[in-house]
């Protein structure tokens, strides 16, 4: 990953394996130890976000799998999708807008 990665050197993972966090499909041992580890992190945001703003399709980072992270990347897309038509159309709150389909 490019850019500032100076959280990296407060990250929980600093210290461990990093195969551990690139486990090979349908491991959900590693998976789930890798993932534990980001629970503790104090850098766990700053990791997940500089995934997020790679694209980075390979390995847990800030906790999530690459398949959560395209999920949480999908989610945020709508949410975006639903502020531009209230901007659009003048809605104050997201809510209105699903009282109104």
């Amino acid at each position: 990953m490019q850019g500032n990665s100076r959280w990296r050197e407060q990250a929980a993972c600093r210290n461990e394996d990093p195969e551990l966090f690139f486990p090979l499909p349908n491991d959900r041992g590693s998976e789930e130890k890798a993932i534990a580890i980001c629970e503790t992190c104090p850098v766990k945001a700053d990791c997940l976000q500089a995934a997020l703003n790679e694209q980075d399709q390979f390995g847990i980072w800030g906790g999530l799998t690459a398949e959560d992270r395209r999920s949480l990347l999908r989610r945020r897309m709508r949410l975006n999708r639903i502020r531009e038509y209230e901007r659009r159309h003048g809605f104050r709150q997201t809510q209105d807008v699903f009282y109104t389909i």
